[in-house]
């Protein structure tokens, strides 16, 4: 049986280009806490005297921190409200930042990081709620689209800024750039977002309660099929952010200015894949981007993987097939959430917690395993990025195909 479609929009017009941006910049704060910190990360090992590979846990904390807080985001926003939690959230990313600046020893900075990966999820979780609060399908994986064009401006900028900062100043400039980037972020969602849920599950954070949406949301066939689709593209992308900074930085020698160019391509490909993505789904609809999204992420993640296993460890080795992998992620990210989502509404909180939390976990795990690896090399990440690109067209061909077929 198909699944029943998204209630009538409360508002027929799509968000304007400030609220847009506002949206995607909240929804890219923890794209900033990762892409802004990977120039740093040399730095960083110096100034504390640890190796890289224990570095590489910093980033793995800020993930880890994004799935516990997102378990109880969701639910929160369900009960509160999303403007009152997306604040709240936002604000305390800010903070923690500005802690992290002061951190007495890699120890405390990886423990600052999970918080900062806390608070900064709140913006991803939230954003999705308020979308599907508001927009049909078709038109909700659009603006979902626009939001990413637009936040992704923020992992092609950030690491700029992050370079420049540490080429003119130190390390401690990136958090504090975190810092007030975030701070600008409130102070405009503060004055343009309306509270978009119209009426509050009193029980949405009660423990048992809780345990029981995740569980019923976890078994609804349809979410599980779209969200395994929505979280396996990010965990190649989790293995190029934990590894590029070592590889390109650590190993081969390139500045942070230059790694930060490289680093910018490889998001500017996923924001203009993006833009693409919602103007044709406009015209083509929701199966066919998600389709051609899948195949394009397998295709990059073998060859970057085939490649690394051939010795083949130029620069561009790295960051060719990364590109085309998002360009395919681009074309699977939206579909694949407003699709995981369709299936509820009061509970669109906590079922947009619990896709955050897959992808947390997924992405620690994945930058674990890379920060575990015995040498610094290119294979762990390219391994890595294969297997999540398989995974997604394998999820896509012997699952959601069914669903797009009911549809139709």
């Amino acid at each position: 049986m198909a699944a029943p479609p998204l209630p009538a929009a409360p508002k027929s017009r799509e968000p304007g280009f400030v609220l847009t941006s506002g949206y995607g910049a909240a929804t890219f704060l923890g794209a900033l806490g990762t892409d802004a910190f990977l120039p740093a990360m040399v730095a960083i090992a110096h100034a504390f005297d640890a190796d890289l590979g224990r570095i590489q846990f910093a980033v793995a904390a800020f993930f880890f921190g994004g799935a516990l807080g997102q378990a109880i985001i969701g639910p929160l926003a369900d009960r509160f409200g999303r403007r009152p939690v997306l604040l709240t959230g936002i604000a305390l990313y800010s903070l923690t930042a500005l802690s992290a600046m002061w951190a007495a020893d890699i120890t405390v900075l990886i423990l600052l990081r999970g918080l900062q990966g806390a608070a900064g999820s709140s913006g991803r979780i939230v954003i999705r709620a308020i979308i599907r609060d508001l927009y049909a399908r078709e038109v909700a994986a659009r603006v979902l689209s626009y939001i990413t064009v637009i936040g992704t401006c923020i992992p092609i900028f950030g690491p700029m800024i992050s370079a420049q900062l540490i080429i003119h100043f130190d390390w401690h400039a990136v958090f504090l750039f975190m810092a007030l980037f975030s701070a600008g972020i409130w102070l405009l969602l503060w004055h343009y977002v309306d509270e978009s849920l119209g009426e509050k599950n009193l029980h949405a954070i009660r423990p048992m309660t809780m345990l029981i949406n995740f569980v019923e949301i976890a078994r609804n066939r349809m979410f599980l099929v779209y969200a395994l689709l929505a979280v396996g593209g990010p965990l190649g992308l989790s293995a190029f952010l934990s590894a590029s900074s070592a590889i390109l930085i650590g190993q081969r020698g390139l500045d942070p200015d230059t790694f930060s160019f490289y680093f910018s391509m490889v998001m500017a490909s996923n924001a203009v894949a993006a833009f693409v993505n919602a103007r044709l789904i406009a015209h083509f609809g929701f199966a066919p981007m998600l389709a051609g999204g899948v195949m394009i992420c397998a295709i990059a993640g073998v060859t970057e993987l085939t490649l690394a296993l051939s010795g083949v460890t130029s620069t561009w080795a790295i960051i060719g097939p990364m590109m085309a992998y998002m360009v395919g992620m681009a074309f699977v990210q939206s579909p694949a959430q407003v699709g995981a989502l369709v299936p509820f509404a009061s509970r669109a909180g906590a079922a947009s917690s619990l896709i955050g939390i897959m992808q947390g976990l997924l992405s620690t795990v994945s930058s674990v395993l890379v920060g575990l690896a015995p040498k610094v090399s290119a294979a762990p990440m390219a391994a890595v990025t294969a297997f999540a690109g398989v995974s997604v067209l394998l999820i896509y061909v012997f699952a959601a195909r069914k669903f797009e077929a009911e549809d139709h």
